[in-house]
């Protein structure tokens, strides 16, 4: 953790199907962190590092993290999915607090990142699913505004619009 701020941490935790080990540190400390990929084969993106939020992003290869080309403009707090390959990040937050919502989707090809149809409906703290490298990408509900919400958007490929839906209970 930075000393100034115990609750930015570079940490990073190694999952092997029963238990926890620590792994190799990222390189830039951080929170609201997005990730995605496979053990032996992950991204690290965005977050924040109070106050500043991150453009930041790192591939971790099994044993370390090294940078890789960055987000074009900062991202936080946002739903992630995918390989090291095929990426998305979605929603979130575009700077350091108090910022707005958006609905900003970018794509990740292993070395660059590329815009893709925003969502409809503006949020952070997504909860992301997965299903195929870019068929199917599940967001359902989030912050809105306050109080939360159970809107869900689905995204079928890199060139159509997000499909939005309400979750009934």
């Amino acid at each position: 953790a930075e000393p100034s701020n115990p609750g930015i941490v570079d940490n990073s935790e190694e999952f092997n199907g029963s238990s926890w080990a620590e792994g190799d540190n990222l390189n830039t400390a951080r929170y609201d962190v997005a990730g995605f990929g496979i053990q032996t084969a992950a991204v690290a993106v965005g977050g924040a590092n109070a106050p500043a939020a991150l453009t930041n992003v790192e591939h971790y290869d099994g044993t370390s993290w090294t940078n890789a080309t960055a987000l074009s403009a900062t991202q936080r707090n946002m739903g992630a999915c995918g390989i090291q390959t095929a990426g998305l990040i979605f929603a979130g937050n575009l700077g350091p607090p108090p910022e707005a919502k958006t609905g900003l989707t970018q794509g990740y090809d292993g070395t660059a990142w590329s815009s893709r149809p925003s969502m409809s409906t503006s949020r952070i703290q997504v909860s992301p699913a997965h299903a195929g490298t870019s068929t199917l990408t599940f967001a359902a509900g989030g912050n809105v505004t306050n109080p939360v919400t159970n809107a869900t958007e689905e995204f079928t490929g890199e060139t159509t619009t997000g499909n939005i839906a309400d979750v009934t209970t």
